[in-house]
């Protein structure tokens, strides 16, 4: 009786160990900047079946006049993808292996409204893959709303007219929210610290 319940006990340990392994590695897959566009993988020619459980985020917004695939991986993360594939229409798209929890931003917006933006990001047609710009303002925001499986944040920053933006990262002192449009801006918000 003891050698089973002994037994029993680590083979739950084990269980346990394993799932919280594979959370982690999960979880060092995702592009939580466009920093991390060297995490953007590559699929040019795959089949259908690899997108089983992974996010379409869309079309890349921007033409580029340079054809370097770095760009393209730094616009697929500025978007949230992990994923960057060339279609049969020979137009690039960003997917995600991964999806922003909506527990943990809805978990945000309950303790407070008000928080630091501390970077702008934009995407550019020129040489650089985009302009960071120190931010000092609050963002305003107000709700989550889940649609097609993309989280989106309704609020308020300063300077912006987009009144919604898609969370593409969000941790315990982060988020990463991006506007949908051919600018393709993101905002690094800290939530905490």
């Amino acid at each position: 009786m003891r050698k089973s319940i002994l037994f029993t006990g680590l083979l739950l340990f084990f269980c346990l160990s394993v799932r919280a392994q594979k959370a982690a590695d999960v979880h060092e897959s995702v592009v939580n900047s466009p920093h991390d566009h060297g995490k953007v993988r590559e699929l040019y020619h795959p089949d259908s079946s690899v997108y089983k459980g992974y996010l379409f985020l869309g079309e890349l917004p921007v033409t580029w006049v340079n054809k370097s695939i770095g760009k393209k991986k730094m616009t697929a993360a500025m978007m949230g993808g992990d994923v960057l594939y060339l279609n049969k229409a020979g137009n690039w798209e960003a997917w995600a292996t991964y999806t922003v929890d909506e527990a943990v931003v809805k978990g945000h917006l309950a303790e407070k409204s008000s928080f630091q933006v501390i970077d702008k990001l934009i995407i550019r047609v020129g040489p650089q893959a985009y302009e960071a710009i120190a931010q000092k303002s609050r963002a305003e925001l107000t709700g989550v709303e889940t649609v097609d499986g993309k989280v989106y944040i309704i609020g308020k920053i300063p300077g912006e007219s987009a009144r919604r933006f898609r969370v593409t990262y969000a941790n315990a002192t982060r988020m990463n929210l991006c506007t949908d449009d051919k600018e393709l801006t993101t905002y690094l918000i800290q939530v905490k610290g």
